[in-house]
């Protein structure tokens, strides 16, 4: 198997699993749409890394769905809303047997029993989980619920211009050293 040394999330990401390597060192599998390999990196160093690259920080992300929904507890992470690439965790990111799953890469999830979950992705693939139905459809739910509320959000932003006109007065601003701003001096 391939052995990675760093790795960015990018829209045919699908799924990172937690391995160990025989020296009890955490590693991700990552798996794409046409491929796996192993990354030298936790999961959770693997979804910060990726969202370092895109211009946030996984504390960043977080921050970010805290303010949006209130969510901080396993809550997914919007790796690069603008490519729609969302990831959302199977358990606490702080445990090492954490699953992270693509939302955009997942056409169904059926029960295999009370415990476990076949999860069915877009190009065919099929991957179980210990995790029961029910709480994958709550992380698929809040998860969906979240793209929504950005994707709003964004299209409110590009709808609302506002144009910023100055009075037409006889004004001047003026660089004060002492106080190192700026203050505004009208003349009349």
């Amino acid at each position: 198997m391939q052995i990675m040394k760093d790795y960015e999330i990018h829209t045919e990401t699908m799924v990172l699993l937690p391995c160990f390597d025989r020296y009890a060192n955490l590693h991700t599998i990552v798996i794409e749409e046409q491929s796996y390999f192993l990354v030298a990196m936790p999961p959770k160093k693997v979804i910060d890394a990726s969202c370092r690259y895109y211009g946030s920080s996984y504390e960043g992300r977080l921050e970010g769905i805290k303010r949006v929904m209130g969510i901080s507890k396993k809550a997914p992470i919007a790796i690069s809303a603008e490519l729609s690439i969302f990831f959302f965790p199977l358990e606490s990111p702080n445990n090492h047997s954490c699953v992270w799953l693509s939302h955009t890469h997942i056409e169904e999830i059926r029960p295999l029993d009370n415990r476990n979950t076949v999860i069915l992705f877009t190009n065919g693939q099929a991957f179980t989980v210990p995790v029961p139905k029910g709480q994958i459809e709550t992380k698929i739910l809040r998860t969906a619920q979240y793209r929504h509320l950005l994707k709003n959000r964004i299209e409110v932003g590009k709808r609302q211009h506002h144009v910023y006109q100055l009075q037409k007065e006889d004004v001047q601003f003026v660089y004060d050293p002492v106080k190192q701003a700026y203050h505004i001096k009208k003349h009349e």
